[in-house]
């Protein structure tokens, strides 16, 4: 294959169950350019591996396959797929994940080609439970055309399936990357920082919840746990010139531990931090948005809660 214009980085672990439909998204993909699929498969244990086979198969010359024989961990697999990339511009699709729209590609770089000041080309995605757990919905329904990265270090709104970047911004990973307990926010990030983030509408990938999913098997307080210190990491990253914002982003992180904590005394000890966080911030009564927003989400929890005992 010459060049592609487009490469899709694709990471897999344990995806038997999905993998051949996050390929076959790809490959139907109706496009008057090159484009090039490059899955890292990280040593899984079950069928993954020989269905990605079969696919390569399929579709000579189309895939480019990193079939690694021993674990080296979701974030080194990552980032040597992204670096075997050799595309203009850069589509993000995990192994269980799926484009539903073969002219994905087609209209986000449509957009790119046109605008050279946009760094990253985002869709709507439709977020869906294999367990029926929630019903399905739509990641962002009604979103403004044009963020920035102060928008992103606020809320990270993008699905990592429906991300395009311009290819080229980042080159090599920061010596911190490959200890980061997630990379999608933190890549955003430092494509963000190159330009412009342009949204389409459109629903044009699926992304799935399910039980082998990367973070399945950790509790939703100690995922959190771990974005703390990763929001610190790259404060320090951007020259602590997004030092409020990202404190933000950890009050958020500090508010969600509480709500979701059972115990008392972690419970307050974390609002406790994340109210010194607000009043560092820019809000004009810090201590009463605090409060507020953790009611919120203790309601949330309680709300889900109710949920899930109907369900069962």
């Amino acid at each position: 294959m010459t060049d592609p214009l487009v490469s899709v980085c694709t990471i897999t672990y344990g995806h038997e169950a999905f993998i051949r439909r996050t390929i076959e998204g790809v490959m139907k993909q109706r496009t008057d350019f090159g484009v090039e699929m490059v899955i890292g498969n990280d040593a899984s244990p079950d069928g993954t591996g020989p269905i990605i086979e079969s696919c390569i198969a399929q579709y000579p010359g189309r895939i480019v396959y990193l079939n690694h024989e021993a674990n080296i961990g979701m974030m080194r697999n990552f980032m040597s797929v992204f670096k075997r990339c050799r595309g203009k511009y850069i589509a993000l699709l995990d192994g269980d994940d799926e484009w539903t729209d073969p002219e994905k590609l087609a209209k986000q770089v449509a957009v790119l080609e046109s605008n050279a000041d946009i760094a990253i080309s985002f869709h709507d995605t439709l977020v869906v439970s294999d367990s029926d757990a929630f019903e399905p919905y739509c990641s962002n329904g009604e979103f403004r055309t044009e963020s920035s990265m102060e928008d992103l270090i606020r809320k990270n709104f993008l699905q990592t399936c429906s991300v395009v970047y311009r290819g080229g911004i980042v080159t090599e990973f920061p010596d911190w990357f490959a200890d980061l307990p997630a990379g999608d926010w933190p890549l955003h990030l430092l494509h963000a920082a190159h330009g412009r983030i342009h949204y389409l509408s459109d629903c044009m990938a699926k992304y799935r919840v399910h039980a082998g999913g990367i973070w399945s098997e950790t509790g939703n307080i100690e995922k959190v746990k771990k974005w703390i210190p990763m929001c610190r990491t790259l404060d320090r990253h951007f020259g602590h010139k997004y030092t409020q914002l990202f404190q933000g982003y950890e009050m958020e992180c500090e508010l969600s531990i509480a709500a979701y904590s059972t115990p008392v005394s972690p419970i307050l000890e974390h609002l406790r931090r994340a109210i010194r966080l607000a009043k560092a911030g820019e809000s004009r009564f810090p201590v009463a948005a605090c409060l507020i927003r953790f009611l919120r989400l203790l309601a949330g929890r309680m709300l889900k809660r109710a949920k899930s005992t109907a369900h069962a």
